[in-house]
C-alpha cells in the first residue's frame, strides 16, 4: 500500500494540529497516531490525524490487547465491521475506513471522532426530570437500537463508556466488538463474556431473548444517569429505580426492562421499548399543532441521498431522513439562491441534520411540505459538528413525510425566518441575494436597534402572508 515505506516517519506537532504530540507512527501512509491510547476489551483507540483529508480528526480503533486470542480478535474486528458497515444512522458511530497495519499486521477501524462518552457527564441527568434524559439521550440511542434490532443486529454492550457525544452534543452509539449480527455467526467462536457487568444481564445468552439484552442495558443506563445513589452491582437496582424522578409508567416499565429472573417480561427489544416511552411521552407532553415543520424531498435530494448511502427505494431514505432531521438546526443559505418555478429567485436556507445537511427552499404552493429539500450532501462528521453549532436551534422540530403535527406553511416559516440570528451572517450573504426578489418570498434589510443602528438583520417575508414584520 502507498506509504507503507513511511510507516515510522516523524509529523510535525504542526501538523498534528497541537494535540501535544512531538511525533506520531503513520498507519497505511494516511492515519498519525501518537503513544497515547484509550485500551478496551480487545482493542486500543488512538485519536489520529487524516492526513489525506485535511488533517481531519479520527478515531483509530487498532484491534490486538492484553493477549487475547486471534480468533476472538479477528471475529471481533468482523463484527463490528459489519455492523457498521451496514447500520448508516444518524446517533451510530460512523465507520470511515478500514484495514490492516503492515507494520504491526493488526487490523484497524477508522471512525468519526467524538469528543466524549456518556460516562463522563452522566450525572448531570442526576435528580432531573425524565423528559431530560429521554430527550438529550434515551431516545436517540434507542432510536439507534431499534434500528440496529430491525436489522438482525444486537449490540450487547449498552454502557454509558460506549455512548459518545458529538460536539454539538448528538449522542452516537458506538463499539460493536461483541455485537450478535443473527446471519453472520461462526460456530465455536463467542464474545459474550466481553460484556460489562451490571449493564449486561446476568442470564446466559441462548439466543432465545438476546436482544432483550440491549433493552436491559438501556435500563441500567437510564439508572445510572438519573438516580442520585451508586448504581455499581445487580443489588443497587431497587433502591436506584426509587430514587429515580420520572413519572410512574416509566418507572414499570423500566422495572420490567430490567427484570433479573425472567429475561421474557422485558420488552422484546429496542423498537417496543421505544415505542412504548414515545406513547408514554406522547400523552404527557402538551404538544401544540404547531410543533414541527413538514420536510418534502424532491428527487434530486433523494437521489443524492440514495447514492450515498445505497438505498433502493424513496420509503428508505424517508425513513433515514425523518431520524436526521428531528433535531436539525437551520440556517440561511449565504452562497445560494434557487430559481422558482416562474424563473423568479428564491432564498435558500441550510437545514443541518445528524449526518446530511440539506438545502431547502420554503415551498409556497404547500404541495411537498412547508420546507423543501432541492438538495442533500453528506459533509465530514467534523464539518457537519461545525455547521451545527454555527446553526439555529428552530423552536420547531422537523419531520419528514405525513404529520398530524404540521404548522400552517406561512405562520410557520415566517416565524421561524423571523427568529433566525441572521445578522451574524449579513457579512457574507452573496450581494445578489440582497438585491433580488421572488414572487415567493421578499428579502429586506432592516436596521433594528436591538443590533444598533449600524448593523443590519436579514431576513425574508412572505408575500402570501400579507403581512409586515419587525424584530421585536
Amino acid at each position: 500500500m502507498e506509504g507503507d515505506t513511511n510507516e515510522k516517519k516523524t509529523i510535525r506537532l504542526g501538523d498534528l494540529k497541537a494535540k501535544q504530540l512531538a511525533s506520531a507512527r503513520v498507519i497505511s501512509g494516511r492515519y498519525a497516531i501518537g503513544s497515547k491510547s484509550m485500551p478496551g476489551g480487545v482493542s486500543e483507540v488512538y485519536r489520529a490525524v487524516d492526513l489525506g483529508q485535511g488533517n481531519r480528526d479520527v478515531a483509530l480503533k487498532l484491534f490486538g490487547q492484553g493477549g487475547t486470542p486471534d480468533e476472538v480478535l479477528h471475529e471481533s474486528y468482523r463484527r463490528e465491521l459489519q455492523a457498521l458497515g451496514d447500520l448508516r444512522h444518524p446517533n451510530i458511530v460512523e465507520l470511515l475506513d478500514h484495514g490492516q497495519d503492515a507494520d504491526s499486521g493488526r487490523n484497524y477501524l477508522v471512525l468519526e471522532w467524538l469528543e466524549h462518552d456518556l460516562s463522563k457527564t452522566e450525572k448531570e441527568f442526576s435528580g432531573q426530570a425524565w423528559s431530560r434524559f429521554y430527550d438529550a439521550v434515551g431516545r436517540p440511542i434507542l432510536q439507534a437500537l431499534a434500528f440496529a434490532h430491525s436489522r438482525a443486529c444486537v449490540h450487547r454492550d449498552i454502557k454509558p463508556g460506549n455512548i459518545l457525544f458529538s460536539k454539538s452534543g448528538v449522542p452516537k452509539l458506538a463499539d460493536f466488538g461483541i455485537a450478535k449480527i443473527k446471519r453472520l455467526l461462526s460456530p465455536g467462536v463467542t464474545l459474550a463474556q466481553y460484556a460489562t457487568a451490571p449493564f449486561a444481564p446476568p442470564e446466559y445468552d441462548d439466543g432465545s431473548f438476546s436482544y432483550t439484552r440491549d433493552v436491559f442495558g438501556f435500563g441500567v443506563v437510564a439508572l445510572v444517569c438519573l438516580s442520585s445513589q451508586s448504581v455499581k452491582r445487580y443489588e443497587d437496582f431497587p433502591q436506584a429505580i426509587r430514587d429515580i424522578r420520572v413519572p410512574k409508567d416509566v418507572r414499570d416499565l423500566l422495572d420490567r426492562a430490567l427484570c433479573m429472573d425472567n429475561p421474557g417480561m422485558r420488552p422484546q427489544n429496542a423498537v417496543v421499548l421505544l415505542s412504548q416511552l414515545d406513547q408514554i411521552a406522547s400523552r404527557d407532553k402538551k404538544t401544540s399543532p404547531t410543533s414541527r415543520i413538514r420536510v418534502g424531498l424532491t428527487k434530486r435530494a433523494i437521489d443524492h441521498i440514495s447514492v450515498e448511502l445505497g438505498f433502493n427505494s424513496e420509503a428508505e431514505v424517508t425513513e433515514f431522513v425523518n431520524k436526521d432531521i428531528e433535531l436539525a438546526r437551520l440556517r440561511p443559505d449565504t452562497q445560494s439562491e434557487s430559481v422558482g418555478p416562474r424563473g423568479s429567485v428564491e432564498p435558500t436556507y441550510l437545514l443541518i441534520g445528524g449526518s446530511f445537511s440539506y438545502r431547502v427552499i420554503v415551498d409556497t404552493n404547500g404541495i411537498t411540505g412547508v420546507l423543501r429539500a432541492i438538495s442533500a450532501l453528506r459533509p465530514a462528521p467534523s464539518v457537519i459538528d461545525d455547521m451545527r453549532d454555527d446553526a439555529f436551534e428552530a423552536p420547531y422540530g422537523f419531520v419528514c413525510g405525513p404529520t398530524t403535527f404540521v404548522s400552517p406553511t406561512n405562520d410557520a416559516i415566517t416565524e421561524l425566518v423571523l427568529r433566525l440570528p441572521t445578522q451574524k451572517y449579513s457579512s457574507v450573504i452573496k450581494p445578489s441575494l440582497l438585491r433580488r426578489a421572488s414572487t415567493g418570498c421578499r428579502l429586506k434589510v432592516i436596521p433594528t436597534k436591538n443590533f444598533g443602528t449600524s448593523r443590519d438583520i436579514w431576513f425574508p417575508t412572505l408575500h402570501s402572508s400579507n403581512r409586515s414584520f419587525t424584530s421585536k
